[in-house]
């Protein structure tokens, strides 16, 4: 939402589609590993947490930074690129918490609440250290009330999310149904990124003064050290490795789960 003495910006709805594709298929895998998970124990449940801690936690980063790239101001805007990195952290602290919330025992009241707070508070905390990156001739500021905002729709996006996920836990649900419930989780995860980005943040020209909640350290050349420009197109690289993570990860649990029926078949047998 631009306003009057703002920077015009706009987005490339294309790359919109794509965050919101990417944002789906990592909730799906994360529902898939979800149901497969409950059923481990030991090493194994602590390996398969990790790996689906990562792939989810890296897509819902990739949703994110997917729309960044999606958006344009009237000036060039780099990205240091450390804060970009660890920008990954929270998410995939987010995603660990959300998996073993929903892997372990039953999700009471206090779990689910609890779980959804958190968990939002690290995708809020991905969303804005992620927005911190950004480089250009330009003051960043924010709107406090559309910023909070922003964190209770991360809150309540997380509840949903960690809800479904507990729901379809059982290894036998329809994976028509998790492909659903994928598509919720990714509309509300990209949902998250572009009502913070429309309503709560706003980007003026350097010369603003009076702002509230201003980040005067984005006010820098969109180059040097670590500062890079990143080209829209990079966006479809990101989803590429993003999607590639997710078959990998979701393949080697199909075949886990071949061997498993085949041993249980043998044992049956006998």
């Amino acid at each position: 939402m631009n306003h009057p003495l703002d920077l015009y910006s706009n987005y490339n709805y294309a790359l919109i589609l794509l965050a919101l594709f990417v944002g789906s298929c990592a909730s799906f895998c994360a529902l898939e590993l979800v149901a497969y998970i409950t059923s481990q124990r030991g090493a194994a449940r602590r390996a398969w947490l990790l790996g689906g801690a990562s792939v989810f936690g890296l897509g819902v980063w990739a949703t994110h930074f997917i729309g960044m790239l999606a958006f344009s101001l009237t000036t060039p805007v780099g990205y240091y690129l450390p804060i970009v990195v660890v920008s990954m952290a929270p998410a995939i602290a987010a995603a660990a918490l959300a998996l073993a919330l929903t892997t372990s025992g039953p999700l009471t009241a206090g779990r689910l609440w609890g779980g959804a707070v958190l968990m939002g508070a690290g995708i809020g905390a991905m969303h804005y250290s992620g927005m911190f990156a950004m480089r250009m001739a330009a003051v960043t500021y924010y709107d406090l009330a559309y910023l909070l905002g922003s964190v209770v729709f991360a809150v309540a996006a997380s509840l949903l999310s960690l809800y479904m996920a507990f729901s379809l836990r059982d290894e036998e649900a329809d994976s028509a149904n998790r492909a659903i419930a994928g598509l919720v989780m990714g509309t509300a995860i990209a949902g998250l990124h572009f009502t913070a980005m429309f309503f709560a943040s706003h980007f003026a020209p350097a010369t603003a003064t009076g702002r509230l909640l201003t980040t005067p350290w984005t006010n820098a050349a969109p180059s040097g050290a670590w500062v890079v420009q990143i080209p829209p197109a990079v966006a479809v690289l990101i989803a590429i490795l993003l999607l590639g993570g997710v078959a990998y990860v979701l393949g080697r649990m199909r075949a886990a789960q071949a061997v498993a029926r085949r041993l249980a078949a043998t044992s049956g047998a006998d």
